[in-house]
Formats: C-alpha cells, structure tokens, sequence
C-alpha cells in the first residue's frame, strides 16, 4: 500500500496513468481454498476509507486476475453504507477475455484515470472503457455496456455515480495478493497530473 492506514505516512495519488508490469500463474486458481478471498492485484481506494472510514468513497481495479485468459478492470463508487448494493456502483463491462491473453506470460497493464473515464490497458492496446459525463456523450453515447449497475444487479437510481471519481483526489494504491497465488511484479510506475 502507498499509504500507511495506521500513521498516514506514504503517498496517495489522484488522476493519472497507472501501470504495472506483471505475471500471474492462474492455472490454479479454481482449486483455491475459500479461505484466500483475494486474487492477484494492483488496485487503489480512497485515502478518507482508510484513515477515517468516511463514505462515499472510490475504488479502481486497474487489474485482477482471476482465470489464465481473463483480466478484470473494475470502477466501483460506494455511495452508502457497507452492505447497502443498490449504492455500489460499478461498470457493467469489467472483464477481458481473450485466447491469446495467458496471465502466466509478462504483461503490461496500464490504467488512464481522467475526469470522465477510465481506460484500461494491456501490452498498450486499449481493452476496455469507462465513460461518463461529457466524455460519454462525446466517445460512446450510444453504447449500452457504459451504462453502470448496482452490485445487486439493479440499475442505479443515482444520476451520473461515477461522478464521485471527479472530485477524488487521493486514492491509496495496493498491490497484493492470496497466500497460494503466485504474481511476480516487474515494476511499477504511476503519471500523475500537474
């Protein structure tokens, strides 16, 4: 983590270009215990989480891995309570598949956070989009799979809920992984706005 929950010492960042080069050996991964409930991952959360668990607060998956041809890119923005789905909010298209993608082979992956979006990136090739506001009706206006939905299924009552991204400007990012899930990390580098 680059912030220290406990003193607060360490960096948080804000919008910018994340990116982390790094293999996963998934093969395994459905014969995990139910007790390793995390996969491999580079991801970042609000810092007021963390430090003084204030809601409504951020969450950007730039990668997880979870299956050997799947990586997950995920925007979540908590708008409620903690176990209140109808205010968890997340993009609808969150998963890459591909055949020719193995997790166990080097990677780079990158994410574009802006105001209005978030881009995901393998081996520098865009994989999937997140768009809101102007961004959306300018990229993707008519694309169905920028529509966000609830953590339970439903669509959101919340007019524009990734909003909460544009006015983030610390989030804590996290590199980890299961006890049994093997990931080797290269290095990684984050871009920050000025």
């Amino acid at each position: 983590m680059t912030r220290d929950p406990n003193t607060g010492e360490g960096q948080s960042f804000g919008c910018g270009y994340y990116e982390v080069r790094m293999r996963v050996d998934a093969d395994g991964v459905r014969n995990v215990p139910p007790e390793n409930s995390s996969w491999p991952a580079f991801w970042a959360q609000s810092n007021h989480l963390h430090r003084l668990n204030q809601r409504p607060y951020v969450e950007l998956d730039m990668v997880e891995i979870m299956r050997k041809d799947e990586f997950l890119g995920t925007l979540w923005a908590h708008h409620g309570g903690q176990f209140d789905k109808s205010l968890m909010i997340k993009n609808r298209k969150a998963d890459y598949r591909n055949p020719n993608y193995h997790s166990a082979d080097w990677h780079t992956y990158g994410c574009l956070w802006d105001t209005n979006g978030v881009e995901w990136y393998i081996d520098g090739a865009l994989v999937l989009k997140q768009y809101w506001g102007e961004k959306r009706n300018l990229l993707a206006p008519n694309d169905p799979q920028q529509n966000p939905v609830a953590a339970d299924g439903t669509n959101p009552t919340l007019s524009n809920p990734f909003g909460l991204f544009d006015s983030e400007t610390a989030i804590d990012v996290i590199l980890g992984t299961g006890k049994t899930w093997p990931m080797e990390v290269d290095w990684v580098r984050i871009w920050q706005h000025s």
